[in-house]
């Protein structure tokens, strides 16, 4: 956490779930309002990326290099 993004933020206040946060949006009593979601996060926004056969097949070469690795911490 040494990046100068995080040189104000108390990791131990944020463990403890004692800070403010940020932003508290209001939310409304209708379960259906959507003010705070991108209206381009509609499914009918979404198209279908189309990834060339050759490339798939480089990838599939190199699946094996990060069988090892591990996301979590």
């Amino acid at each position: 956490m040494a990046h100068p993004f995080f040189a104000s933020l108390n990791l131990e206040n944020l463990e403890a779930k004692t800070m403010e946060p940020p932003f508290k949006p209001e939310i409304s009593a209708d379960q259906l309002d959507t003010k705070f979601f991108n209206a381009k996060s509609d499914v009918k926004d979404l198209t279908e990326t189309y990834v060339p056969e050759a490339k798939i097949r480089k990838v599939e070469k190199f699946k094996d290099q990060f069988k090892d690795f591990d996301t979590r911490m």
